[in-house]
């Protein structure tokens, strides 16, 4: 049995626009760990364990902003599908115009 897709549009672009803001959100919060974490190092004493600990975090920097990445490119993939849709819509309602 075919499968039916349905999909509303509104919804589609409003929570793609929800989760760009989440994502820059997410962005906004990795920036201010990375910068706190390198305000950290620059001081004149630090205990190693905590230069043990900041490597630790430092290595998970590029992972952090691909994840960014992703999610902004979720919240754009669910407003294009929302765009698509009403796109489409619009395109099947001037056909039907047209031949009547």
């Amino acid at each position: 049995m075919p499968r039916k897709f349905v999909a509303n549009p509104d919804v589609l672009k409003t929570k793609g626009l929800a989760i760009r803001e989440q994502a820059q959100l997410f962005l906004q919060n990795v920036t201010k760990v990375y910068a706190t974490l390198q305000n950290m190092l620059d001081t004149d004493f630090l205990d190693p364990a905590m230069r043990d600990i900041a490597a630790q975090i430092e290595s998970h920097r590029e992972d952090l902003y691909k994840m960014t990445k992703v999610i902004a490119d979720y919240a754009n993939y669910c407003t294009d599908a929302g765009n698509t849709v009403i796109k489409n819509q619009n395109d099947m309602s001037s056909n039907i115009r047209v031949r009547v």
